[in-house]
């Protein structure tokens, strides 16, 4: 039966997709398409995801895509692939067909305006990032992503409260409070920039560029030695 290979299918993948970057999909508990073909080649694809190979990776969606038309997370995957070979006008299409087929899922539109920013297509951006936020008003990746474009235009007071709910959101986000404390920096309030970069760095005591934020905020402070 299909549902026998399509299970079958879930064990062989294992943690294949454990590499994968932000925007990419896993398998998940359904297969979510009727099409044996299509999710044949969408494994593949994410497996040639999890290589880093994005040309093998485009062609397994493409053929995805091809059997099985609504097929919502090979076409967000086939985004994926397309941002990782450096054509985001390429991805977004594919990421509007994602949102277009599954528009409930926030992580679609969150694409559609991170492919947009890249496109140059800015017009694109702050609608698609409404509708994530209004089917979840706690998106992670959406916060931080309309935050960030806050921050790139100077207009960091009005970001902080986008981090703030970030945060209060995903409380062990390492990126979040770090965030904050950008916005907290570029506001003048030295004082919580670091604690917030202080939360970051025990969350993730890899986290350089927190690392590098909290050095250069007691530097400028005179707290050499905290």
């Amino acid at each position: 039966r299909a549902e026998d290979v399509f299970r079958l299918q879930e064990q062989v993948a294992g943690q294949v997709l454990a590499a994968l970057g932000i925007g990419a999909e896993g398998l998940g508990a359904k297969p979510e398409t009727s099409s044996l073909s299509a999710y044949r080649a969408f494994v593949e694809g994410n497996a040639a995801l999890a290589r880093g190979e994005a040309a093998e990776a485009e062609s397994a969606f493409l053929r995805a895509v091809a059997d099985d038309p609504k097929y919502a997370k090979a076409w967000n995957n086939l985004g994926a692939a397309r941002m990782r070979a450096g054509r985001p006008a390429e991805a977004l299409t594919s990421f509007q067909k994602a949102a277009e087929a599954d528009p409930v899922v926030p992580r679609h539109w969150v694409n559609v305006a991170v492919a947009a920013q890249s496109a140059g297509a800015p017009a694109l951006v702050e609608p698609a990032l409404g509708q994530a936020l209004e089917r979840d008003p706690d998106c992670l990746p959406a916060l931080l992503v309309k935050g960030e474009l806050l921050m790139r235009a100077g207009r960091a007071a009005e970001a902080a409260p986008l981090f703030e709910r970030a945060a209060r959101a995903a409380p062990q986000s390492a990126e979040a409070h770090n965030a904050l404390g950008v916005a907290y920096d570029r506001s003048g309030d030295a004082a919580r920039a670091a604690a917030e970069y202080r939360k970051a760095v025990a969350m993730d005591p890899r986290f350089a560029r927190a690392h590098s934020n909290l050095g250069l905020i007691l530097m400028e402070r005179g707290c050499l030695d905290e």
